[in-house]
């Protein structure tokens, strides 16, 4: 199936190039916390939804308020079954002629088919924009600056969007800077060779340790359906709207929220040992064995590190020590705070 990276193999020099500046996870640390560094984003799918109700399609099939969007922002949203388990997380944009929602390609095929068959008599039309669109990652404060001169601004607060000539440029967070840009297929490969010689090119893996240090959550095919939204933190990151109409899901979302049965959320943890934690591994307590959470993702944070994102259950998170095939976890911060009143009972 082609992609609109495909640019990045069409010659051997060109290739070689690449090669030459991928650096792995492991090389995070000698790029230095400060440095900026771009991805292209292979494992990101974008779908599009075009049609005089588009967004109201979408405001009720999401957990996050669609119709008070403008173009000049995003939203994190989860989209649920019934029971309110995520069948996934998506950024939601506008576009001139419609939305975006951009999220883990692998589910994209799945997800339209289920989106369409709530379509009924409403005017819209859901198709795959992954061979039209493409999606870059930047992080570090050193991606400001090219931004700027391609750009000709940065959004400043976070879920922000800037957008010139159809590319989108959207604030994922701050301190460190990280954004998205939503580059179409025919625009991609001059954006992409002016970003490339001014900062270093990293692989996915080391996309996914910033997304971890961030506490931005994925689902993947392995973890569809086993967790509520705000076990994956989406409060805080203002993923779900309580105000808004019914969704799927909505019903045990809301409960879970209002009578504060919350019982596991995600946390951040560092493990070690050569391989890389799969999203779906179970976490247990060192002491009996008993199961304390699923892994959400992971990612090497040095040779012999990694870091991860694990829904957790509480009482066993904050009072006892936690084992991952055997490996010892240590807990690490977030950046965001939790409402306890909701999220401790």
């Amino acid at each position: 199936m082609p992609t609109p990276w495909d640019f990045l193999a069409s010659s051997a020099s060109e290739q070689q190039a690449q090669q030459a500046d991928i650096r792995c996870a492991a090389t995070e640390v000698a790029l230095g916390e400060h440095a900026g560094r771009i991805c292209a984003l292979l494992d990101w799918g974008v779908i599009s939804a075009r049609g005089a109700d588009a967004a109201a399609f979408l405001h009720s099939q999401l957990s996050n308020d669609i119709k008070a969007m403008d173009a000049a922002s995003s939203r994190l949203a989860a989209y649920c079954n019934p029971k309110g388990r995520a069948l996934a997380l998506l950024r939601v944009l506008r576009t001139d002629d419609g939305l975006l929602l951009l999220t883990h390609r692998a589910l994209i095929d799945s997800l339209i088919r289920r989106l369409r068959l709530f379509v009924l008599r409403s005017k819209v039309t859901l198709d795959d924009a992954s061979e039209a669109i493409a999606v870059i990652g930047l992080h570090g404060p050193g991606v400001t600056q090219p931004l700027r001169q391609i750009m000709g601004a940065i959004p400043e607060p976070v879920g922000s969007v800037h957008c010139v000539g159809g590319v989108q440029l959207i604030r994922l967070s701050c301190a460190p800077d990280r954004f998205a840009l939503a580059v179409p297929a025919g625009e991609l490969t001059g954006l992409w060779s002016r970003l490339a010689h001014t900062l270093p090119v990293v692989d996915m893996e080391a996309w996914q340790l910033s997304e971890i240090r961030a506490g931005i959550p994925t689902i993947t095919p392995a973890t569809q359906e086993v967790f509520v939204p705000q076990m994956l933190n989406l409060e805080p990151l203002q993923g779900i709207s309580y105000e808004k109409g019914c969704y799927p899901g909505q019903e045990v979302i809301a409960r879970m929220h209002y009578l504060g049965k919350l019982k596991r959320r995600m946390y951040r943890l560092r493990s070690q040992g050569e391989a890389t934690p799969s999203p779906g591994e179970t976490v247990r307590t060192a002491e009996g064995g008993q199961e304390a959470g699923i892994v959400v993702a992971a990612a090497r944070a040095s040779q012999d590190n990694h870091e991860l994102l694990a829904v957790l259950r509480t009482e066993l998170a904050d009072q006892g020590e936690l084992v991952l095939n055997g490996t010892p976890l240590q807990l690490r911060e977030l950046p965001y705070a939790f409402d306890t009143e909701s999220s401790s009972s």
